[in-house]
């Protein structure tokens, strides 16, 4: 039999006894007017770089790049790049819009 001290079995962690009363206090986020101000600008980049070809916009708030499979080795790897990364931007604006217009009424932890 295996001895149970040489065990690979990672230890559990254990939480230290005078450890308690932890307090949170809720999450500062940033003023509504700069993530509106970078959505405003992510969209004047969609129609400078002609984007309209590239990625679909859902509900104002969602972008998606078209992506058919056949097609995808023939875009040009730059073009490709900037509208994965400016929808990534633009979805993570619209989401924390979204958290800070809810967090009005709530707190998040």
């Amino acid at each position: 039999m295996k001895d149970p001290k040489k065990s690979k079995k990672r230890q559990r962690f254990k939480i230290p006894d005078d450890l308690k009363d932890i307090v949170t206090y809720p999450y500062h986020h940033p003023p509504r007017e700069f993530v509106e101000k970078h959505i405003e600008t992510l969209k004047q980049e969609f129609e400078k770089y002609k984007m309209v070809e590239y990625v679909d916009i859902y509900g104002g708030n969602h972008a998606m790049f078209k992506h058919i499979y056949y097609w995808d080795k023939y875009v040009n790897p730059e073009i490709k790049k900037r509208c994965e990364n400016w929808c990534s931007q633009f979805n993570y604006a619209n989401e924390a819009l979204r958290l800070i217009k809810q967090v009005k009424s709530e707190i998040i932890y």
